[in-house]
């Protein structure tokens, strides 16, 4: 999963997820969205964005 933040800015642009994370998720059963949700929640902990919590409360 690569996630991309816009310079300068409090926002994602964009997440890629490769063919294989899709097929993964979707054999064991869980909505992609959901997936996407955490995955982004565990990187924005890993990378410290304060502001992605700020953003997410609001």
């Amino acid at each position: 999963m690569i996630v991309r933040k816009v310079r300068g800015q409090d926002k994602v642009s964009r997440i890629i997820l490769n063919r294989t994370q899709v097929e993964l998720v979707k054999k064991a059963g869980v909505p992609l969205e959901l997936y996407v949700k955490k995955m982004l929640d565990m990187i924005a902990k890993k990378r410290k964005w304060k502001w992605y919590f700020k953003q997410e409360k609001a």
